[in-house]
Formats: C-alpha cells, sequence, structure tokens
C-alpha cells in the first residue's frame, strides 16, 4: 500500500533524470526535502521558489537559540546549563548543514544521477536479484530514517507526560524554554510549536545523513558487483582463445564501469568534505556533555533525546566509512588475482595500466585531514574523554 497519493508523487517526486525504480523506493526522503524547500536533486530547484522557507529555517533556528538562552539566565546546576548550550550548539550545526547540502547541490544532482543509473546498471547486470535486494534494502533504510526521527520525538513526549501525570509538574518538549507561559492554553500551545519546529529542524538533518548511507551502500554493492565481475572461470568445454577473448572483454567492461565508480566517488567526497566535519564535531560535543551530566546525575532524557542519535549518526559515518575502505582494497586484490597470465600480449598491457589506475586509495577524507572509519571513531571517544578530564580539572 502507497503511503502517497499519485497526485502527491508527481507534485513532489522531482529529481534529476527520468524516474525509475530507485526514484519510487526512496520516495519518503525525497518528498519531504521537497516539501521543506531542500530538494536540490529537482533540476527546477532555485533559492527564488524556496526563499521563503530558507528563510523559515533561519528564524526557526534563531527562536531555538533564543529559548536555549533563556532558560540558561535562570538555571543554577551545570548539567542543565551544558545541555542548554549543546541544543543551541546542535541547532546552529542543523542549519550549517542545510547551508552545505545547498551549496553542494550540483555535486549532489550528479552522485545520485550516477547513482540510480550507472551504479545501479552496474548491480542489475551482475544479478536481478542483487538489485531488487538493493531496493528492498533502500525501503528498510527508509524505515530506519523514520524511526531516527520519531524515537527521539517519543523520548521527548515520555519526558514531558511523566512530568505533568506523574510528577504534577510542567516542563517543556524540546528546547529547555518555550518562551511561552507555563499556564494553560499557552503550556499546550507551546509543546504543539516545539513538535513542528523539531519535525522542520531535524528532517533535514537526518536527511543529509540519510543520503550518505544511501550513496556509500550503492557505492558498495556496485563494487561487489565488480569484483563478482572479474571471478572468471575457464570453461571444460571453452577453447583457449574464447577464453582469452572473454578475458579481454571482461576487463574492458570492468575499467569502463570502474571509472563510472570513481567519478562518483570522487563527487562523493568533495561534498561530503565538510559535511561529514558537523557529525565528528556533534558527537564530540555529545559525548563531553554525556560525561559531564553522568558525573552529577544520570540524565536518561538526554541519553534518549540527543546522545543516541548523536552515535547513531558518528557510528553510521564511520562505519560506512570503513565499507568504502574495505571494498578498495577488496577491488584491488581480486584485480591481483585476474587470470591476466592466460591473456595475449597486447591485452596484458592494458591490465597492467588498469593497474596501476588502481593504485589510488578509497577514503572518504574529511576537510580536518581524517578518513571516515573505525580508527576515527575511537581517536573521537578518547579525544571527548580526555577533553572532559581536562575541563573537570579546571573546575569548568
Amino acid at each position: 500500500m502507497k503511503i502517497f497519493s499519485y497526485d502527491i508523487i508527481e507534485r513532489h517526486l522531482n529529481t534529476i533524470g527520468e524516474r525509475n525504480e530507485v526514484d519510487e523506493a526512496l520516495t519518503l526522503p525525497i518528498i519531504s526535502q521537497d516539501v521543506l524547500g531542500i530538494n536540490v536533486i529537482d533540476t527546477s530547484w532555485s533559492w527564488k521558489t524556496t526563499m521563503g522557507r530558507q528563510i523559515m529555517f533561519v528564524l526557526l533556528t534563531i527562536y531555538a537559540s533564543l529559548c536555549c538562552l533563556d532558560f540558561v539566565k535562570d538555571a543554577t546546576d551545570a548539567a542543565s546549563i551544558n545541555q542548554a548550550y549543546f541544543g543551541m550548539l546542535y541547532t546552529l550545526l542543523i542549519q550549517l548543514k542545510i547551508f552545505l547540502l545547498i551549496n553542494s547541490r550540483e555535486n549532489f544532482k550528479k552522485s545520485y544521477l550516477i547513482a540510480k543509473t550507472a551504479l545501479f546498471e552496474i548491480v542489475k547486470s551482475d544479478s536481478l536479484d542483487k538489485s531488487a535486494k538493493l531496493l528492498k534494502q533502500f525501503k528498510s533504510m527508509v524505515y530506519i530514517f523514520v524511526g531516527v526521527v520519531i524515537v527521539p520525538l517519543a523520548g521527548y513526549m515520555i519526558n514531558v507526560g511523566w512530568h505533568y501525570f506523574i510528577l504534577g509538574t510542567r516542563i517543556n518538549l524540546v528546547t529547555h524554554s518555550s518562551l511561552f507561559p507555563m499556564t494553560s492554553p499557552y503550556y499546550e500551545f507551546g509543546l504543539i510549536y516545539q513538535m513542528i519546529i523539531y519535525f522542520i529542524i531535524l528532517i533535514p538533518c537526518f536527511v543529509v545523513d540519510f543520503w550518505f548511507v544511501i550513496f556509500i551502500f550503492t557505492f558498495c554493492t556496485a563494487s561487489e558487483s565488480l569484483v563478482e565481475m572479474l571471478k572468471v572461470q575457464h570453461d571444460s568445454d571453452e577453447m583457449d582463445m574464447e577464453y582469452k577473448n572473454r578475458l579481454n572483454d571482461t576487463l574492458k567492461a570492468f575499467y569502463g564501469n570502474h571509472v563510472k565508480l570513481v567519478e562518483f566517488f570522487n563527487i562523493l567526497n568533495s561534498m561530503y568534505k565538510w559535511q561529514a566535519v558537523i557529525p565528528l564535531f556533534s558527537a564530540f560535543a555529545t559525548i563531553c556533555v554525556l560525561l559531564f551530566t553522568m558525573a552529577e546525575d544520570m540524565q536518561w532524557h538526554f541519553v534518549m533525546t540527543h546522545a543516541s542519535p548523536a552515535f547513531f549518526q558518528i557510528s553510521a559515518y564511520n562505519w560506512f566509512g570503513e565499507q568504502v575502505i574495505f571494498q578498495g582494497c577488496e577491488l584491488c586484490n581480486t584485480l591481483m588475482e585476474f587470470d591476466w597470465t592466460s591473456m595475449r600480449l597486447k591485452d596484458k598491457k592494458n591490465y597492467f595500466i588498469i593497474i596501476g589506475y588502481m593504485n589510488k586509495e578509497f577514503k572518504i577524507t574529511t576537510a580536518l585531514g581524517n578518513d571516515l572509519s573505525l580508527l576515527t571513531m575511537s581517536s573521537l571517544l578518547k579525544a571527548s574523554y580526555q577533553a572532559c578530564a581536562l575541563l573537570r580539572s579546571m573546575d569548568i
């Protein structure tokens, strides 16, 4: 059963290139982007047509920052003050992610077009079952994307309900202050307003991360298909000349597909050069604040609504970054094991050229010079702990 009607899909499912099954599998995030005015894979997107929604993002960011500052004025405990400043910082980082997404829209269009056409065709030519599985995995990632947005909101609502019905106190939903009086009906109106702000601000944040996962997952699946392509076996009833021709044809096809893969990766690396810095920085700040609050009192509300999404975010970036490195090594190893000794002499020269061309490693490198990998994640955890210990020693 479809979530959206045909009219809604026709109006908002606007992407570069001819619409295909990849667009249909990713309908929800694309429509979400289009409604919020950040659907940069739409060829008709422009500042002029979306200026009103961009101004709305800026105003909501200012409002959320003012709410945090308003809370800090009357706060007394260090844990709450740290969380309020963290909330303001996280909101500003989301606005920065939106700006970087729009600023790199041309690269975003190119990468999406290559992913849904060239790379998907590589997977499809390898196996129709594998391409169907890839589409199912896309849909599963869409459900995860929805969960990442909904689960923190559920945490906020549980915390509000606990205080309202059990403890008999009133707290705000997302920020520590809503700038509304805490008396009815202003309090209830403030909760609804904060819920709307939550969706409007947070969805673009996770949409950017969602596309990173989609792009890297497509890259890795296409790499696996190229690995399978290179596994050529000599059939028992096959003549030597036929086998030599098949080896040469396979190498030519591999080279053409690998060029597309490298082009896609270079665009992706350029696009996420600065985007990947933001989850590293937000995770660093999250861990520091979490360690501060744990020393005072375990703030499960903060863990559920801030720390969990941040950890999920940084884990996704570094784990998929690790997969890129692994797939690059796997591709090189398989090419080294290719039966090049059975090729004709003139074809062997082409093989050696490709071997030299494959020297460059596949790594997602941030503007800070860090490679997205599990090693970077462990280094980040260590640096966060050291920073927190240093601040505590200074009685900050």
